[in-house]
């Protein structure tokens, strides 16, 4: 797909930031029928990128994760919230699950959770978490997040099936690997 230029017509929302993320190795260009211009720069999109990564490393560093049921209706969602719920359990963390609709910063920050994973359709997964206490990440963020030594490889995932294929649950052992937090004052985190 890095070869090939896509165009989006529409407006800059969610779902072209799926777009974004997903085929984040292609050229993209967004044409703006409302103001009927076309747009070449997207150095904003592109930090959407680079804040969801630094979201995956922020929820490397929790110790409480809530795993946010936003759906009923996708396919593979009782599979999904399964193996997050044994992800967490395996990387040694507190997991508590929630169903709500729509997260929002008043709902999210009566819960003492260092960490969201927020299970929902592609369209509403990702959310801008800037104005909630703690971050809200996707199940292929928590996968990255939790699997010890595991790497971003560029590629993103937003589809459960996709996901469920492509990403075995494994979690290495916590004590085989020294973790310094990136974001924290601390010294050093182990579980040795």
């Amino acid at each position: 797909m890095e070869d090939y230029l896509l165009v989006w017509i529409g407006a800059d929302n969610s779902a072209f930031a799926n777009v974004v993320l997903t085929f984040n190795g292609c050229d993209i260009v967004r044409y703006d029928a409302v103001d009927d211009r076309l747009v070449t720069d997207l150095s904003q999109q592109r930090r959407i990128l680079k804040r969801r990564y630094y979201l995956v490393e922020k929820a490397k560093d929790s110790n409480i994760v809530g795993l946010l049921v936003g759906t009923l209706g996708v396919a593979s969602y009782l599979h999904m919230i399964r193996q997050m719920k044994e992800l967490i359990t395996a990387a040694g963390k507190k997991a508590y699950t929630l169903v709500m609709g729509r997260p929002n910063p008043a709902k999210l920050a009566n819960f003492p959770d260092d960490v969201f994973i927020y299970v929902s359709c592609a369209q509403t997964a990702l959310l801008d978490s800037k104005e909630f206490l703690a971050p809200v990440i996707t199940p292929f963020e928590a996968m990255l997040a939790l699997n010890r030594g595991s790497q971003w490889t560029g590629a993103y995932v937003m589809e459960f099936r996709d996901l469920i294929s492509s990403s075995p649950l494994e979690v290495k052992n916590q004590s085989e690997e020294a973790r310094f937090p990136s974001f924290k004052g601390d010294t050093l985190k182990t579980s040795i």
